[in-house]
């Protein structure tokens, strides 16, 4: 992606605002040599059953989205990114396939707001707050789940419904929620290798889709080191 010389040496006040008041803790790249990287070790024992959530496609695009609402990206135009990306992104995230109301209130509050793209979040407080209710409900749903499994059947079917707490949190909760649940999911007794590696790299993504490269790569380093 190309970017303006002069916007990247000085950031407009707008972004020294939006990046001091990041709550999705926004880390400059790590200088740590990717090289150092074992290459003999599999990210994931069964990769074709990860979790394909949090979106990194969506990631990227929020990324595009505060380039330009913070003044990095002067003319979005220049790589080919579409006028109207502000309202796609935000379409995407008020979506079935995503619905997380705190990530939207992140752009919001902290990304589109007092710039030209701030009508792009069209969805307002009541919704945001119906939207959550549903989601604490079905978390309480999927921690009920839990507990049966626990109580009436075995550590496998207590592996698969923490899992499902943590990939529905990983799409439709905040960054915190989702790492406590992946938390307590890397808690359980007798986790096997392959899912521990599963559930951190998992981890990872969250981590990684919400900008936080630093925590991401604590992740990712519990694996390959």
């Amino acid at each position: 992606m190309q970017q303006n010389p002069g916007a990247t040496k000085q950031l407009s006040a707008k972004r020294k605002q939006i990046m001091a008041n990041d709550e999705m803790d926004v880390d400059a790249p790590s200088a740590r040599d990717s090289n150092k990287k074992n290459p003999n070790v599999t990210p994931s024992a069964s990769a074709d059953e990860a979790s394909k959530d949090p979106d990194m496609n969506l990631s990227q695009e929020i990324h595009k989205l505060t380039m330009i609402a913070t003044g990095l990206l002067e003319d979005p135009s220049v790589v080919g990114l579409s006028s109207d990306l502000p309202a796609q992104v935000m379409k995407k995230i008020a979506g079935k396939e995503v619905e997380n109301p705190y990530l939207y209130r992140h752009l919001r509050d902290h990304v589109l707001k007092d710039t030209p793209f701030a009508s792009a979040a069209v969805l307002t407080e009541a919704e945001l707050t119906e939207m959550e209710a549903k989601h604490e409900k079905t978390i309480e749903e999927l921690e009920k789940k839990v507990v049966d499994a626990r109580d009436n059947a075995g550590d496998m079917e207590v592996l698969v419904a923490r899992f499902e707490v943590a990939r529905f949190s990983a799409k439709s909760m905040s960054k915190e929620a989702a790492l406590e649940a992946y938390d307590k999911l890397l808690a359980l007794p007798k986790l096997s290798t392959g899912k521990t590696i599963d559930a951190t790299m998992e981890s990872a993504r969250v981590a990684s889709f919400h900008g936080d490269s630093r925590k991401s790569e604590e992740f990712v380093e519990k694996v390959i080191l």
